[in-house]
């Protein structure tokens, strides 16, 4: 009976270390191109880390609406120029957004090798066929959501390729002819700039729901 308790109890501490592991990995990934890393040690730190991804994510839908906004006024106030420079400006920080999330979905994917060794080393040492059987279970929990988070990332990545090639197109254009009817000309590219930023809205909050699961 007290081996049975042990063993329990040592099950029980591997899939608490594991699911802090599993935070800490999908952190070091968030935080790709913030300067930020986490390791197996992070585990204290998996909350407060979560909580900064989110806020990120939020952040990143912020920055959509404002680069909607900018571009939406071209052409508004016959101040062509001061409404180009401001377009530009949201343009650039959106561009960097894009390239922080690609960061992030290949470091996550990086880590699920990672992850897959840590899993591994952790349960090594239970020797009941019961309870390593009930911790495979456990981790397939456990990875089902680092899975999720992995696709959803991925599916962030992807959805900024067309936004960010409508709004380039834009400015290209407006670079080239800055006269009303070059601004007219920009018209459906903007409304089709708006479905793509529908789109990648939609992806960065199925990605924020997913951590929300965590």
């Amino acid at each position: 009976m007290k081996t049975t308790t042990m063993q329990t109890k040592t099950t029980t501490t591997t899939t608490r270390r594991m699911i802090a592991l599993t935070i800490a990995l999908l952190m070091s990934g968030l935080a790709a191109g913030a300067g930020c890393s986490f390791n197996s040690n992070s585990g204290p730190k998996a909350a407060e880390g979560l909580a900064a991804a989110k806020s990120h994510l939020s952040d990143s839908q912020t920055q959509v609406d404002r680069t909607l906004v900018a571009m939406d006024n071209l052409g508004r106030t016959g101040n062509l120029k001061l409404e180009s420079n401001t377009f530009n400006l949201e343009l650039s920080k959106l561009q960097d957004a894009a390239k922080k999330a690609g960061e992030r979905a290949r470091a996550m994917k990086d880590n699920a090798a990672n992850y897959q060794t840590a899993w591994k080393e952790e349960v090594a040492d239970i020797k009941d066929p019961a309870l390593r059987a009930g911790s495979a279970q456990r981790k397939a929990a456990v990875q089902s959501h680092y899975d999720a988070v992995i696709d959803k990332a991925a599916a962030v990545r992807e959805a900024y390729a067309p936004f960010v090639s409508d709004l380039k197109d834009i400015q290209k254009s407006l670079s080239l002819d800055q006269s009303s009817a070059a601004v007219s000309a920009i018209d459906p590219v903007r409304a089709r700039a708006h479905q793509s930023a529908d789109a990648l809205k939609k992806a960065i909050s199925n990605l924020s729901a997913e951590l929300d699961q965590i």
